[in-house]
């Protein structure tokens, strides 16, 4: 069955968010300097002829709704102590594309100390995004795609995402689709909640990453030709964490590639499969292998030296279930590792302390559903009682196989069927809404009990309250409608989304004011 995809854009049209209606006139935008703050709006349809760039003390603001056509080769660069914000939103996304249709321009980037990029609801076509030498990158609900540079990776012209020497990075819940790679050298990165998908080169590529980078809950897919990593680490990188990632189709290499002597890197809760090899290890690397699911490819773990004189590889590995893979574990050159509390395929069971060589009994294999089915000796095998494998969910929450608009993720973690989309219209606490209407508002459908409400508290100093549960990655309106003045609903806060639940409260002053309040998510 062939996956269907919700990119950032698609995923936030579910919710809500301020809404920004465009209708596009056409402006010149030509080369040079800023000489002043400036705002592109949503009515303007910018058509930029020659670089820009975004000098110290200026910021360039592009508003949701906006379309901005760049001509080949151009850029948009903001500079030492330059920022440029996009401020899109769910339905009015900022439209980054190229003037000339077929042809690929240049970048919208960051360059120097303290210069800022940040991006939210934006979709970049045909032109790469950089943030470099002390700079910061935010990308927040981005959709990337469709971008193969000029020149060899050795300029660095081809990664639809590149950062260098970068003051901090963070990627989240953005869609890479149909690129060469994303290129990360030198800094402290954050990938969250993403997809990579259709690449050529490597999904996510770390050079010399430090202490602190990470890669969780991302789904990386479909990159079918030879020499082609969902993740590679390398060029000594340190203190790396790739967590519940789902990682599949690299049939020619590797799911997580670790090399050059990178140490500390801790790759745990991730699903792998259809890959040359899930997790190779070489070069002197330092891994810590913990609760991963890493089936059906020529090898779960391969240890050894690529490059001579560096030494294999090192590997302690922990309540793992490597399963159906033509060779469980390869070591090689001096490699080593010490492997316990982990379910193993092969002639015998691999030596180290509670190993089992056992079917581990997934749900439903043959459609990729490796959870544990009820009676699965993997069930508490671990350490300290825990149970073998990925601890799902894994991967991003914009993937949606089945196409009910409930993303995989949320679909495991509820114990639904992510394969199935007969779910979506079911009610399984028989509270009177249906698994779809408890995804849109952030609520169980598992428990009755659970439902989308926003109270009125007083706190202790007397002040009066809204307060109601905010559900990470959704977005939420609060209005008021007066009884007073008969007015319409009006808006009192947007509230954005954020990774995490949280409590959000608003201070009122009830006195004097008749009227409602309510909480509002869209169909």
């Amino acid at each position: 069955m062939r996956s269907r995809t919700k990119n950032a854009r698609n995923i936030a049209l579910q919710i809500v968010a301020a809404l920004c209606l465009a209708v596009p006139a056409r402006a010149a935008a030509g080369g040079g300097p800023l000489t002043r703050s400036t705002v592109w709006s949503s009515t303007e349809e910018i058509h930029v002829t020659g670089s820009i760039t975004v000098p110290e003390g200026l910021t360039l603001t592009i508003e949701c709704g906006a379309i901005v056509r760049l001509a080949s080769h151009t850029s948009i660069i903001a500079q030492t102590g330059g920022t440029i914000r996009v401020n899109g939103t769910a339905p009015s996304p900022v439209q980054f594309r190229s003037l000339e249709n077929t042809k690929v321009w240049g970048r919208i980037g960051a360059e120097g100390s303290n210069a800022s990029l940040i991006m939210r609801y934006a979709e970049v076509q045909q032109g790469q995004i950089a943030a470099l030498n002390g700079a910061n990158g935010t990308f927040e609900f981005c959709f990337f795609h469709d971008y193969y540079g000029s020149g060899g990776p050795v300029s660095f012209g081809q990664p639809i995402l590149l950062t260098e020497s970068a003051s901090a990075v963070v990627v989240r819940a953005c869609h890479f689709d149909n690129y060469f790679e994303t290129l990360f050298r030198l800094g402290v990165v954050v990938i969250e909640d993403s997809l990579f998908e259709r690449v050529t080169g490597d999904a996510i590529d770390f050079d010399t990453a430090a202490p602190g980078s990470a890669i969780r809950r991302c789904t990386l897919r479909h990159g079918p030709v030879s020499n082609v990593d969902a993740v590679d680490l390398g060029s000594g990188s340190r203190g790396v964490l790739v967590e519940n990632c789902l990682i599949y189709d690299f049939p020619f290499d590797k799911g997580v590639s670790i090399g050059e002597s990178s140490l500390e890197i801790t790759v745990r809760g991730c699903v792998i499969y259809g890959t040359d090899i899930g997790v190779a290890i070489k070069d002197s690397s330092e891994v810590s292998l913990e609760n991963n699911t890493v089936v059906n490819s020529n090898y779960g773990l391969s240890l050894y030296e690529k490059w001579p004189g560096q030494g294999g590889g090192r590997a302690i590995a922990m309540n793992n279930i490597l399963w159906n893979n033509v060779a469980s574990i390869a070591i090689a050159d001096g490699s080593f590792i010490e492997v316990a509390y982990s379910n193993i395929s092969g002639e015998a069971v691999f030596p180290g302390n509670a190993n089992l060589n056992v079917d581990p009994l997934f749900r439903n294999a043959a459609l990729r559903d490796f959870r544990l089915a009820d009676g699965s000796p993997a069930i508490g095998a671990g350490s300290n009682g825990t149970s073998l494998g990925a601890l799902l969910p894994a991967g991003s929450f914009l993937v949606d196989t089945d196409g009910d608009d409930l993303p995989d993720t949320w679909e495991i973690l509820h114990d639904l069927d992510f394969n199935d989309p007969s779910d979506a219209p079911l009610d399984s606490d028989d509270d009177g809404l249906s698994n779809l209407v408890e995804y849109r508002s952030g609520t169980n459908p598992r428990d009755a009990a659970s439902g989308l409400r926003i109270d009125l508290r007083q706190d202790p100093s007397g002040e009066f309250m809204l307060v109601f549960m905010a559900v990470a990655n959704k977005l939420y309106r609060i209005e008021f409608r007066n009884l007073a003045t008969g007015s319409d609903w009006q808006t009192l806060a947007e509230i954005s989304a954020e990774p995490i639940d949280r409590a959000w409260q608003w201070p009122i002053a009830p006195e004097g004011i008749a009227g409602f309040f309510r909480l509002v998510l869209p169909d």
